[in-house]
């Protein structure tokens, strides 16, 4: 499992608060790093590409 770790400073808070839109793109940030980030522990690393030696 990951871990997860986020900063905003005190200054973005109220922002995020009043401007709906902002918060809502704020968490729709933080779902995507999760979801790449589980999709890349259960698929592990990514495949190398197969280069074919040419004789």
């Amino acid at each position: 499992m990951a871990d997860y770790d986020l900063t905003l400073s005190r200054d973005a808070i109220p922002a995020l608060l009043d401007q709906p839109a902002a918060l809502g793109k704020l968490v729709e940030t933080i779902l995507n790093q999760v979801l790449e980030a589980q999709m890349r522990d259960h698929l592990g690393p990514p495949c190398q590409d197969r280069v074919v030696p040419v004789a």
